[in-house]
């Protein structure tokens, strides 16, 4: 088996690529190598720091990406890798784009049960506690919720 520092990253990034007979620009390009505990794949660098297999696709096809800049999907598929799937956003645009399509990494919160979040904590009949135990949330997933930190736009 080949070095990794000696093999070139385009190379080694192909390999974890299920491109088979047929597939088109619209379909996933899944990713077969390592992933996250959420799906997204991953795959080391030379300097051997993991990096998450989408923004390496897009290095490679499209260029540079700032480093305050994320590679979102536009399928909503963690493992695609499909240059065409992805596009370059803040995290303030992405977590936009996964509230109005009604999806998260780890909770299933919408606009309205955020609304109500709020609401019911600034009635002071619940503590936060409580509200992060009632919606299946972390204490602090529900505090940054309450600060502004996220959900912003609602």
């Amino acid at each position: 088996m080949r070095n990794r520092k000696k093999t070139p990253l385009r190379e080694r990034f192909w390999k974890h690529v299920d491109l088979w007979f047929g597939i088109t620009d619209e379909d996933c390009w899944n990713w077969i190598g390592a992933k996250s505990e959420r799906g997204y794949g991953r795959m080391t660098n030379r300097e051997g720091r993991t990096r998450i297999a989408s923004r390496i696709s897009w290095i490679l096809n499209r260029g540079k990406v700032s480093d305050n800049m994320q590679v979102c999907h536009s399928c909503d598929n963690p493992a695609c890798v499909n240059p065409s799937h992805l596009w370059i956003g803040t995290q303030d645009e992405n977590m936009r784009d996964m509230s109005i399509k009604e999806r998260s990494c780890k909770t299933k919160l919408t606009a309205e049960t955020v609304k109500e979040i709020r609401k019911n904590y600034s009635s002071g009949e619940f503590t936060q506690r409580q509200l992060a135990k009632a919606h299946g949330i972390r204490q602090s997933s529900l505090w940054n919720i309450l600060a502004g930190k996220s959900w912003r736009h609602i």
